[in-house]
């Protein structure tokens, strides 16, 4: 049994083994401050810029961090894509690091993504340093950015159109931008025109472009709005965009309409209207009528 013995001159004599549950229980700290964070998902390192991200410019996009001095020996022998990790990538999004590396100024680092894929509604990439790649368990937590889809687009071209997503919008809002484009550079001038349904609830501005050889490969913002009715049901407008050919290029005459399909959801919420306010009283064997329906 371990514990006190008795000295010669009567004192109490402490066994060395007394103090090993106080050193047992201090010793994960002290090896925490030698070794700095390492357990999983610790957030030593932070994210500069940018302060989210969008589809339009994912592929390509540079990602700027702000590195702790005590983690540069992570980093001796370099740092390159094999130390990031990326999570919350939805299906149908090919999401890659095509590379890593320091800045001049050793406490930043930069990452840069490679994309392909669709995706219509924005969701959190998660970034982290992997630890086993840079001889640390587990990984260390950098962050995470909002990435917005990209914006729909119509393209106009000789040989075809193309419409890259529908579009979104709620009832009462107002404009929700896509881009407009030619596939190919004209011979001269082309103007293409721009169709709501009549009765639409839906606008756009403006209500067409004009492209020419120097600027046809310059996307147009098209700003569109849906205005409020009276019914609690959401609706499916197409809009037209076409080449006035008696204003255009020649080359451009065989190009196709394109629709662009706009989902329209309703802000009012369907309820039910009841004509009898308060309590209604009958006598005994009597009876009464009121009305219900619906509210819109």
């Amino acid at each position: 049994m371990i514990g006190p013995s008795s000295s010669r001159d009567g004192g109490t004599r402490h066994s060395p083994t007394h103090h090993w549950p106080l050193a047992l229980a201090l010793l994960p700290a002290v090896l925490l401050c030698m070794a700095g964070p390492a357990d999983a998902q610790q957030q030593i390192v932070r994210i500069t810029s940018p302060e989210e991200l969008h589809g339009d410019t994912l592929n390509g996009a540079q990602i700027a961090m702000e590195i702790p001095s005590w983690v540069d020996r992570f980093f001796s022998a370099g740092f390159n894509s094999a130390h990031v990790v990326l999570s919350g990538i939805p299906a149908g999004v090919n999401l890659s690091v095509s590379s890593a590396n320091r800045g001049s100024n050793r406490r930043q680092g930069f990452i840069h993504l490679r994309y392909s894929g669709n995706f219509t509604t924005s969701w959190r990439l998660g970034i982290a340093i992997a630890g086993q790649a840079i001889g640390q368990p587990g990984n260390y937590f950098v962050g995470s950015l909002l990435v917005r889809p990209p914006t729909a687009a119509v393209t106009m071209s000789p040989s075809g159109a193309t419409v890259s997503r529908p579009l979104s919008i709620v009832e009462g809002t107002r404009d929700v931008p896509y881009l407009l484009r030619l596939g190919q550079q004209p011979q001269g001038n082309v103007n293409v025109q721009i169709r709501t349904p009549s009765g639409s609830p839906v606008s756009t501005n403006p209500s067409g472009a004009i492209f020419n050889a120097a600027n046809w490969n310059t996307a147009r913002t098209v700003l569109v709005s849906a205005g409020e009715d009276a019914n609690a049901a959401g609706e499916t407008v197409r809009i037209r965009h076409f080449v006035q050919d008696a204003q255009s290029s020649n080359d451009y005459d065989p190009a196709p309409d394109a629709y662009l399909t706009v989902n329209v959801r309703d802000n009012d919420t369907p309820a039910l209207w009841v004509s009898q306010r308060g309590a209604m009283t009958l006598t005994e064997g009597g009876s009464g009528t009121y009305t219900v329906r619906l509210s819109h």
